[in-house]
C-alpha cells in the first residue's frame, strides 16, 4: 500500500477486547492477574540478564508482589491488552 493511499469512509473496528482466540495448539486468553500473573513471572524470571525488558519502560521485576501490582494498574490503559498464551498440549 502507498503511504498517500486514502481508505474512504473507514471506520476503526471496536477493539476485542474479552475475546478468547483458540486455536490447534493453543488458547490466547484475555490476562487475569490473579490467575495468570505468577506463570508469568516465573517465566519471565527465566531471563536473568533481563534482555527481554530492555526496549520496554518498565521491568524487569523482582518479586511477584510488584510484578501483580504494575499488571493490576496496566490493564486498565486503554492501549494495553494483554493476552495469556496457553498450551493444549
Amino acid at each position: 500500500m502507498k503511504k498517500d493511499f486514502i481508505v474512504q469512509d473507514f471506520n476503526a473496528p471496536p477493539h476485542p477486547r474479552g475475546v478468547v482466540l483458540n486455536g490447534i495448539t493453543v488458547r490466547l486468553e484475555p490476562l487475569n492477574v490473579e490467575n495468570h500473573s505468577e506463570d508469568f513471572f516465573q517465566s519471565n524470571s527465566l531471563d536473568v540478564e533481563g534482555e527481554n525488558w530492555a526496549y520496554l519502560p518498565y521491568g524487569p521485576f523482582n518479586t511477584l508482589k510488584s510484578y501483580q501490582t504494575w499488571l493490576g494498574r496496566s490493564r486498565f490503559k486503554t492501549r494495553s491488552h494483554f493476552l495469556f498464551y496457553c498450551s493444549k498440549t
